[in-house]
């Protein structure tokens, strides 16, 4: 079974107050339809691997990856704490130290995950039917830097969203991801393409 078709991924528009600062700074979103319920063997096989890496990555230092670095930087650079408010890719590392193991979320979630781990890129995604319009960053008077859609705030910028998640119900979701600085589009573009693709995957 299919999670069914997806579209390609929207280039969203990005408040030029922020790319005086942050010229190269650019967001990525793409909807995905994902069937929910449990995730498929060939994707829980994957995420099976990744918990038997994780020992080595964690030792060999999560941190020492370029990427995830540069999302790092790019945090503390908002004025926030990366080792406070984790990035979800630490937060998912932290998570699976704790617990011994990755927890299966359903195949959307699980699908984001791997992607992450993959790339290093942090990916959020939101049910693509609490969303107005196409994603954007700006600046907001409450929330600082943000994407957001017509409604207003989906999720501050390095952020959890303030929207609702698709979670294991079947439907469409939008996933998204932000370019920083000394990451390559290519990579970004990856991260998505990867989430796709195991939503693809047949049971």
């Amino acid at each position: 079974m299919s999670a069914g078709p997806r579209t390609s991924a929207q280039r969203g528009h990005v408040d030029p107050e922020l790319t005086r600062d942050f010229p190269r700074l650019a967001l990525w979103s793409i909807q995905v339809a994902s069937a929910g319920g449990r995730t498929p063997r060939s994707v829980r096989r994957r995420l099976d691997h990744l918990t038997d890496r994780m020992p080595g990555l964690v030792t060999g230092g999560l941190r020492t990856n370029p990427v995830l670095g540069a999302y790092r930087a790019f945090a503390r650079q908002l004025g926030l704490d990366p080792d406070a408010d984790r990035l979800p890719l630490e937060q998912a590392a932290f998570e699976r130290l704790l617990r011994g193991r990755f927890v299966s979320r359903g195949w959307l979630s699980d699908a984001v995950l791997l992607a992450m781990f993959e790339t290093g890129v942090p990916l959020w995604s939101v049910d693509a039917a609490s969303l107005e319009g196409p994603l954007r960053v700006e600046v907001d008077d409450t929330a600082g830097a943000a994407v957001v859609d017509h409604r207003g705030v989906v999720a501050p910028l390095m952020g959890a969203p303030v929207r609702p998640e698709l979670g294991t119900r079947p439907g469409v979701a939008s996933v998204f991801a932000v370019r920083v600085e000394a990451v390559p589009s290519t990579t970004v573009d990856e991260a998505l393409w990867l989430t796709c693709e195991m939503l693809d995957q047949a049971r």
